[in-house]
């Protein structure tokens, strides 16, 4: 990709989100809350607490805001010595003036954990109170009925770590052009390697937000997933975008239907923004995302108008988070994106849909302010991609 190019890019991006961010403060989403831009909002925290018998954990937290505000996500954020989220069940919740108590439940493994009181307000994370900490010393391991979010280590051998088996074979209107198990082992710092015919990267420049450094080098392949290892080196966030190649090459495709079996940590400071990309490399030929969003937020979906990118067309909250194994599918077809999570449509959209070839690209990078304490994986079970073919 030629350094201009990638220039420009960068700006889009930044340009993108922050109109998003825009219309979401404003109050434009469905279920948004109170109209009120985000920057007028403060919140105090009254109390925290965190008691512990043997592998579980019960927290507690009155929050308060400036104004009452309803909260797609609130209560206690947790990061565990190596700086990886372990947050604690969080719903939505109405914060009030007064304040409002809120509590979870949760086992973990052992080991000295900080953590304090976290909402999610219009699209923006919110930090409360100082960090307090608290130490499990022994675990009976989680309970059958609370699986464990993905880890620091891949999954385990398996035919289908996600759960899922990698789909093959043509579809109804969908012809496969590509398909990929990763079923060959990778070391960190080797790839693409023996995936070098079919997969790329960006490599050794600065993300969309400039917070972190494109390195394929954090990306390896183990026990049947591509896993990328966010985490920082020397002060900076080292992030990853791999590239399928479709017969070995970059871009060429009008319409499509683009699958992903994936699953992350809930690591802060970190996004996904996988989405397909104009060839032409003119943001005003169209953009289409999903999913994007914090990877300790929830999956979004977006739609940039064609003609008119710093508008979007379509956007949704799925309201689902990035922990858990989940499929998102993108069906592009002339006049009409439709989205799917696990099978489910929960976007659809005619409204000014793109023409021309586009290629995708799994973006995985810093968000808005980068947090070099933190780190987590992408995990990426199985990616497949059809042609249009009524």
């Amino acid at each position: 990709m030629p350094t201009s190019s990638i220039t420009h890019r960068g700006r889009r991006r930044w340009w993108a989100f922050g109109l998003v961010v825009a219309a979401v403060s404003s109050g434009v989403l469905a279920g948004a809350g109170t109209v009120r831009a985000a920057a007028d909002l403060t919140f105090q925290r009254t109390s925290l607490t965190a008691t512990v018998s043997d592998a579980t954990v019960t927290v507690g937290t009155t929050i308060a805001g400036s104004a009452t505000v309803q909260a797609s996500r609130a209560g206690v954020c947790a990061r565990d010595a190596a700086g990886v989220n372990r947050d604690f069940p969080m719903g939505s919740a109405r914060i009030s003036v007064a304040g409002t108590a809120l509590s979870a439940t949760a086992r973990l493994p052992p080991g000295r954990y900080r953590y304090f009181s976290c909402l999610l307000v219009d699209g923006r994370w919110y930090r409360v109170g100082a960090d307090q900490s608290f130490t499990v010393a022994t675990s009976s391991g989680p309970s059958p009925a609370e699986p464990p979010a993905p880890s620091g280590t891949p999954p385990t051998a398996g035919a289908a770590p996600g759960g899922v088996p990698l789909p093959t074979g043509d579809l109804p209107g969908w012809t496969s052009v590509f398909a990929e198990d990763f079923t060959a082992n990778v070391a960190q710092g080797s790839f693409p390697g023996p995936y070098a015919a079919t997969w790329m990267s960006y490599h050794g420049f600065a993300d969309t937000y400039r917070g972190g450094d494109y390195n394929q080098g954090i990306i390896s392949v183990q026990n049947g997933a591509l896993d990328l290892f966010l985490h920082s080196r020397g002060g900076r966030p080292q992030v990853a975008a791999p590239i399928p190649l479709v017969d070995g090459r970059w871009g060429g495709q009008t319409y499509g239907r683009f699958s992903v079996r994936f699953s992350a940590d809930a690591v802060a400071g970190y996004k996904a923004a996988w989405l397909l990309w104009p060839d032409s490399n003119n943001w005003a030929d169209g953009e289409i995302d999903f999913p994007e969003g914090a990877l300790d937020g929830t999956l979004w979906g977006f739609h940039h108008c064609v003609g008119q990118p710093t508008s979007n067309c379509h956007w949704f909250d799925t309201k689902v988070g990035f922990t858990g194994w989940h499929t998102a599918t993108i069906e592009w077809s002339p006049g009409r994106i439709v989205y799917l999570l696990d099978d489910v449509v929960v976007g659809n959209t005619t409204n000014r849909v793109p023409t021309g070839p586009m290629h995708w690209v799994l973006q995985t990078e810093t968000d808005h302010v980068a947090d070099t304490a933190t780190s987590g994986h992408v995990l990426i079970d199985w990616v497949t991609i059809h042609r249009y073919t009524p």
